[in-house]
């Protein structure tokens, strides 16, 4: 019995090794082009950026442990809205870290407050533009760091952008 089970392994082995790589190939020759589009649909497009082109604050020693850049920009003179810049000098050995605003100048606890905008993630050494909410216009706040995956703020500074205003004004 176990001779004609080998002489049979023996013919499917054989039959195996040419018709699977036939198979392979016509499988390829047979399939289907990936289809792509000339242009991408309006509903994926993200709306014109708005050009935050007049520098108004520049720092690379906010962030205590961390080197980062950090750029205020606004709109136009005067500025109607701000946007703060982000720029990582070195990759930041922190995963998931969100970047929040605070509509007051200091943080007192670890854990995230209740009252902050969300601004983006961060990651790499990326430059990253960020627009600040309607309130920065008006009042100081601060940036936050908060790690997502450990659950705390890594860092927190202040960010004086109602002075810059004040400022361009007069």
């Amino acid at each position: 019995m176990i001779q004609p089970l080998r002489r049979r392994h023996r013919w499917m082995m054989a039959a195996i090794t040419i018709v699977l790589p036939a198979v392979f190939v016509a499988g390829l020759v047979v399939r289907k082009p990936i289809p792509a589009t000339e242009n991408t649909p309006s509903a994926l497009m993200t709306p014109p950026a708005i050009s935050f082109s007049h520098l108004l604050f520049e720092k690379s020693d906010l962030w205590a442990d961390l080197k980062i850049t950090t750029r205020v920009y606004g709109d136009q003179q005067p500025a109607e809205r701000l946007a703060v810049e982000l720029h990582p000098q070195d990759y930041l050995k922190i995963p998931d870290i969100l970047v929040y605003w605070h509509p007051h100048p200091s943080i007192q606890t670890d854990k995230l407050p209740d009252d902050v905008y969300l601004l983006g993630a961060l990651a790499g050494t990326k430059k990253l533009r960020f627009i600040l909410p309607e309130p920065a216009m008006t009042q100081d706040g601060s940036l936050i760091l908060y790690s997502l995956a450990h659950q705390k703020i890594i860092a927190a500074t202040m960010l004086p952008t109602s002075k810059f205003i004040e400022r361009i004004a007069k």
